[in-house]
């Protein structure tokens, strides 16, 4: 993965391309304290199809924002997906969002026209109000992805909670890099309504949305997801990938690049 930047907002947004872009292109976007780097096995393994990933605001190798309590919320993320999208002239597209960026992809469905459909992965869509005691698994890590200052013992304790022990270093150096900032005020941004009712979109979608889900997810709740009436879900059910926790497109990339590609081949 080479990675290139942009300017937004007189500050550098670190991206990775694969492939011409003037044809449908697959957009990957990162979960909380992570990177595009934990893409690096799709980008390696996944031939023919165009691939995008950029690193969100203060993470990777992204510059820290200069207003990071606008950027640092759903909305701000948003509005970087945007303004990449347009720099790059990428107009026929997937979104795939791991967790937060499963979020951002969900909230960002019903603003992108040339959007033919999402895949979402440790992303359970969220209703007004949310009820993150039926989404989210009880799990004590959970409140390190929202907080400020991030102990070395909080960040062993999360990196365990995300993947499996053979990959919990990978994902160590990107916590410690991450902007504590962009913690803290995605947190604050919770009780300011800034959110939409992702229940009501993936209800109304009108392109096929694809959920995976890593078998041994520790955070998420498969149950709560099973539960969600959602009509453009493709083949009908979540697809389960076994031995995989928090995040499948690490532990069992082969897998989950084979369901990807599938995805991708479904959509016209």
């Amino acid at each position: 993965m080479t990675g290139q930047t942009l300017i937004y907002k007189k500050r550098k947004i670190n991206y990775h391309l694969q492939g011409d872009v003037s044809k449908k292109t697959i957009v990957f976007i990162h979960g909380n304290s992570l990177s595009s780097k934990t893409f690096a096995e799709q980008f390696n393994g996944i031939k023919n199809i165009p691939l995008l990933a950029i690193d969100l605001p203060g993470h990777g190798l992204s510059e820290r924002p200069a207003e990071p309590e606008k950027t640092y919320s759903i909305l701000g993320y948003i509005e970087v997906l945007k303004f990449v999208l347009a720099e790059l002239k990428i107009s026929d597209f997937i979104l795939a969002g791991h967790s937060l960026g499963g979020h951002i992809a969900l909230e960002a469905s019903n603003e992108l026209l040339g959007l033919k459909g999402l895949v979402i992965f440790g992303t359970p869509p969220l209703g007004m109000p949310p009820e993150m005691d039926k989404a989210f698994l009880p799990n004590a890590a959970m409140a390190f992805l929202f907080q400020d200052q991030i102990t070395d013992i909080e960040i062993n304790i999360l990196s365990e909670a995300l993947t499996n022990n053979e990959n919990t270093e990978k994902l160590k150096s990107e916590i410690r890099i991450t902007d504590g900032n962009a913690r803290s005020f995605l947190a604050a941004s919770i009780p300011q309504g800034l959110f939409k009712n992702e229940i009501q979109l993936t209800e109304n979608l009108s392109i096929p949305i694809a959920i995976l889900h890593g078998g041994g997810d520790a955070l998420i709740s498969k149950e709560y997801i099973n539960g969600l009436t959602i009509p453009t879900l493709w083949k009908k059910k979540i697809q389960i990938i076994n031995n995989a926790e928090h995040c499948p497109q690490i532990e069992q990339p082969s897998a989950f690049n084979t369901i990807l590609t599938d995805f991708f081949n479904s959509i016209l």
